[in-house]
């Protein structure tokens, strides 16, 4: 359901946020840690948890982008407030010019 200020459903709960994060942030602890000494065809099981948990953090930017980009779109209140008196001022000094 859209939430009332940014209009833009909210398909990741705060949870899932943070279990996208954790994962993410394991994942690249274990591949941080993965002995320098083994055979690199092991190091697979990283390339296959990024698949993984790279495509979800993925999905998570790109949501949040597109909150972002959604609020920088829509003026702020003190925007529309400077609008309107500038446009009130304008609207004055044309009354005066006629």
């Amino acid at each position: 359901m859209p939430d009332k200020e940014d209009n833009m459903p909210h398909v990741y709960t705060e949870e899932r946020v943070e279990e996208i994060i954790k994962n993410f942030q394991d994942l690249l602890v274990e591949a941080d840690n993965f002995p320098r000494d083994k055979d690199p065809k092991d190091f697979r099981i990283f390339w296959t948890g990024l698949r993984g948990a790279g495509s979800s953090l993925l999905g998570l930017t790109n949501h949040l982008k597109t909150i972002i980009d959604q609020q920088r779109a829509q003026p702020s209140e003190e925007d529309k407030e400077k609008k309107a008196e500038q446009d009130h001022i304008i609207d004055e000094y044309m009354k005066r010019g006629t």
